[in-house]
């Protein structure tokens, strides 16, 4: 007679005690595994955030560095951006042929027309000053005197007087494209031009191709920043640099999948001296808005400084006003942190709604997060003081 063989009913409580002792230990270790690994996301993004941040408030503090005030000698035309179809506001900040560059502007509300209409209501800032766009002789500069008694009226002779006094870190290099601006009359900032706004570097002395880029007295001193390299082609556009910042879902970098459906990156888009055309730089994921506040001081008094958030349209302010007006400059940029989190709420007042912007002067906007509201939203806030203005 066969014996029947098999595991008893103590045996299979036993397997299966310990399977779910084994199923338990796993879970517990992902769970932890995973708690550790969102911490980790959550601290790059906000490494990510903390470095983008900083690069706007440099930038925005650079904003007006280098910038001429007028004009001493006939005006020389210059062009800027581009007319750009996905991009309206790419043309609307332009100064040329020949006016002063406004240092620093944006478009209150921004109507994003086409791909971008989801980003309506938010802030379109525009940054002119020599080193916003980084390149390598962007960030030079010397400083020059001249020799002798030699009138800058008397074209030829004159660049072979000025006597440049480098800083050992910021040495021009050969065919680096400059202008170069005077500074010894301190109500004003005149271009020094010749054929052109601008010159090539060739070292020695003179130092300048353009014979005619001289300088207007023997008592006068200057500025020699660098705009871009020979290198690259082409005719400079304009006698300064610029960067403009705005918010979209269909830049180079694409979309976070972690973003909520109402975000889009924040970007800084360079403008190219010789095609007028953008190259974008991502700064931020997962931005909703951004909200610009400028702070002027309209009385020459210093205090109290009076709150606005459109000196563009509403209250255009031209180069000079922005220049001895402006004094700070605040930024509010909405934002989420990490994944959408169902099990997260995020508190608003009044419902659904997050103020963007200064709230007691209602220079800002409320932004509605809709469907949005289990991301945590945060609002970051850069107050930067005015240092290139002067």
């Amino acid at each position: 007679m066969r014996r029947e063989t098999g595991f008893t009913l103590i045996e299979l409580l036993i397997t299966i005690f310990m399977s779910l002792l084994i199923i338990t230990a796993v879970a517990t270790s992902f769970t932890g595994f995973l708690g550790q690994s969102r911490t980790q996301e959550k601290i790059v993004e906000s490494n990510e955030n903390m470095v983008g941040l900083e690069l706007l408030r440099r930038d925005v503090m650079s904003a007006g560095y280098g910038l001429f005030w007028g004009w001493n000698t006939t005006q020389m035309p210059y062009s800027e951006a581009a007319a750009d179809a996905n991009n309206p506001y790419a043309s609307f900040f332009n100064d040329s042929p020949s006016g002063a560059p406004r240092a620093i502007v944006s478009q209150h509300g921004a109507v994003y027309t086409g791909v971008n209409s989801i980003f309506s209501g938010s802030d379109y800032l525009v940054i002119k000053s020599m080193n916003v766009a980084r390149n390598t002789a962007g960030e030079k500069w010397t400083y020059v005197t001249t020799l002798g008694t030699l009138n800058g009226t008397n074209a030829g002779a004159g660049p072979g007087l000025w006597n440049s006094q480098n800083s050992s870190t910021e040495n021009f290099q050969i065919n680096d494209r400059v202008i170069a601006l005077e500074i010894s009359d301190p109500t004003k900032r005149a271009l020094v031009v010749g054929n052109n706004f601008y010159t090539t570097y060739i070292g020695g002395n003179p130092p300048f191709v353009d014979p005619n880029f001289v300088p207007f007295a023997s008592t006068d001193a200057y500025m020699v920043y660098g705009i871009d390299s020979l290198a690259a082609a082409g005719t400079p556009r304009s006698p300064f640099n610029r960067a403009d910042y705005f918010i979209s879902a269909n830049g180079p970098d694409g979309m976070p999948s972690r973003c909520a459906p109402n975000a889009g990156v924040l970007y800084k888009a360079v403008m190219s001296q010789i095609t007028g055309t953008f190259t974008l730089q991502s700064l931020l994921d997962c931005v909703a808005d951004m909200q610009v506040v400028y702070w002027l001081d309209t009385t020459g008094l210093g205090t109290p400084l009076t709150p606005m958030s459109d000196i563009a349209t509403v209250n255009p302010l031209t180069a000079q006003q922005i220049r001895t007006e402006l004094k700070q400059v605040t930024i509010y940029i909405l934002t989420h942190e990490g994944r959408k989190d169902t099990s997260y709420t995020q508190p608003t007042n009044p419902p659904n709604d997050i103020y963007v912007g200064d709230y007691p002067s209602l220079n800002g906007r409320w932004y509605t997060l809709g469907a949005n509201v289990n991301y945590r939203w945060v609002v970051y806030q850069l107050t930067i003081q005015t240092a290139n203005l002067i």
